[in-house]
C-alpha cells in the first residue's frame, strides 16, 4: 500500500512539475514576444530606424542586402580623428550635422543620397539622431537608419575604426600620345592609398593645374579607364590628381603631353563656274576668248564640295573685298556694279577642319 502510494504521488510531481514549467516558459515567451514589438515600435516610432553596432557590422559588410552608407555627422575634426572602418562600396561619408541643420546643405544631402540607405552616426549616438529626424521630417527619399551607441559604442565591441589620414600617393596615367579631333579618347589611370581609402581622380585636361572633371568614387589600386573628347585641335598637357573620402589630395601626375589632329587634311574643292574666259554681254556668253571680257552685268556662279568632314562656307572676294559669305555648296552673286578696269575675282572654300581652297579668275568689266 505504501509502495502504490509512493509510485502514484511520484507520477502526481512529475505532472504538477510539468504543467508548471510549460506555463513559465508561454508567459516567458509572450513576454518575450512583446518585448520584440515594443523594441520595433520603438525602432520606427521616431520614423528612422535604430541599430546597433553589430547590426550595422553586418549590413555593411553584405551587399546582397542592398548598399547601405554610413554618415558621420560629427564635425571636421572629429572625423578626422577617428571615424568607423567598413569596406568599400559602404564606408563611411562625413556629412556635418551643422550642414544639415542649413536649408542649403540639407537640399545637397537630399540629392546626393536620394533614393538611398543610410546609417547616420556620431560619439554616442544623440546628434545621429537629430540628423535622422531632420531627414524623415524633411521627407527624405530613402531609407534612414541611426546607429545607437555612436562610435564609442562601436569601439568597446572590438569594431574596427581608422584614425588621422595620409594623402593617396600619386597617379600613375597611361594613352594614347596622338588622337583625332571629335574622337573619344581613352586614358588610364591607378593610385595606391596607404589607409586603404575609397578615391576619386581628377582629371586636367589642359595643363593649367586645374581639375576640370572629377570622377565618382573606386576603390583605391584599381585601374580605371576614363574617356574625353577635343574639340579642336593642339598640343594639350594631361594629368590626374586623387583625392580620398577623408578629402586629402595627391600630387598631380606625371605629365602626358597629347597631340590632337585633324581628321581630314584634305582641302576642298571649289569653283567659279561661271564666268569662264569667255566675252559676255549683259550676261550672256558670247564666244570663248583669251581672258574673261564682262560688258554689263554678270552672275558669279560658285560651286564647291567637301568628301571628308563637309563644306562649311563658301566667301566671295572681288578685289580682295567680300561679297557674299555662303553655307551652300553652289552659290549666286549678281555684279551689276558700272565701270571699266581689270578686276580680280577670288572664291575661298573652307571646310569642317578648317581646311581651305582657292580659285581666282582675272576679268575685264566694261559698263
Amino acid at each position: 500500500m505504501n509502495e502504490r502510494f509512493r509510485r502514484n504521488l511520484s507520477v502526481f510531481v512529475v505532472i504538477i512539475f510539468f504543467v508548471i514549467t510549460n506555463v513559465s516558459m508561454v508567459n516567458s515567451g509572450d513576454i518575450q514576444q512583446k518585448s520584440s514589438e515594443n523594441e520595433d515600435n520603438n525602432s520606427f516610432s521616431n520614423g528612422y530606424i535604430d541599430l546597433n553596432v553589430w547590426d550595422v557590422w553586418n549590413l555593411t559588410n553584405n551587399i546582397s542586402n542592398g548598399i547601405q552608407i554610413p554618415i558621420d555627422v560629427r564635425t571636421d575634426s572629429e572625423w578626422y580623428e577617428e571615424r568607423i572602418d567598413t569596406p568599400f562600396p559602404e564606408d563611411p561619408r562625413h556629412y556635418c550635422l551643422d550642414n544639415l541643420k542649413d536649408e542649403e546643405g540639407l537640399q545637397q544631402f537630399m540629392s546626393m543620397f536620394e533614393g538611398q540607405e543610410v546609417i547616420m552616426y556620431c560619439r554616442i549616438g544623440g546628434r545621429s539622431s537629430t540628423a535622422a529626424q531632420i531627414l524623415i521630417n524633411n521627407n527624405f527619399n530613402g531609407t534612414v537608419y541611426n546607429m545607437m551607441g555612436g562610435i564609442l559604442g562601436w569601439k568597446n565591441a572590438g569594431l574596427p575604426t581608422k584614425k588621422h589620414n595620409d594623402p593617396p600617393l600619386k597617379p600613375m596615367i597611361t594613352g594614347k600620345k596622338n588622337w583625332m579631333i571629335k574622337t573619344p579618347c581613352v586614358y588610364h589611370v591607378n593610385a595606391s592609398d596607404p589607409n586603404d581609402d575609397a578615391v576619386r581622380y581628377g582629371w586636367d585636361w589642359n595643363g593649367d593645374d586645374i581639375v576640370d572633371e572629377w570622377t565618382g568614387y573606386y576603390k583605391c589600386g584599381i585601374e580605371i579607364n576614363v574617356t574625353h573628347i577635343w574639340n579642336f585641335t593642339g598640343e594639350y598637357t594631361v594629368k590626374a590628381i586623387v583625392e580620398d573620402r577623408v578629402g586629402d589630395q595627391s600630387v598631380f601626375s606625371s605629365p602626358l603631353n597629347v597631340t590632337i589632329e585633324p581628321t581630314d587634311t584634305f582641302p576642298p574643292l571649289i569653283k567659279i563656274s561661271k564666268p569662264q574666259k569667255c566675252l559676255y554681254i549683259n550676261n550672256r556668253r558670247i564666244i570663248p576668248f583669251f581672258t574673261a571680257v564682262i560688258i554689263g552685268p554678270i552672275d558669279i556662279k560658285l560651286t564647291g564640295s567637301d568628301e571628308e568632314s563637309g563644306l562649311d562656307k563658301i566667301c566671295l572676294y572681288i578685289d580682295n573685298e567680300l561679297k557674299l559669305n555662303n553655307s551652300n555648296e553652289s552659290c549666286n552673286y549678281t555684279w551689276n556694279d558700272e565701270g571699266f578696269g581689270r578686276h580680280t575675282i577670288k572664291a575661298v572654300a573652307h571646310d569642317q577642319e578648317g581646311n581651305t581652297a582657292t580659285d581666282t579668275l582675272k576679268i575685264w568689266k566694261i559698263l
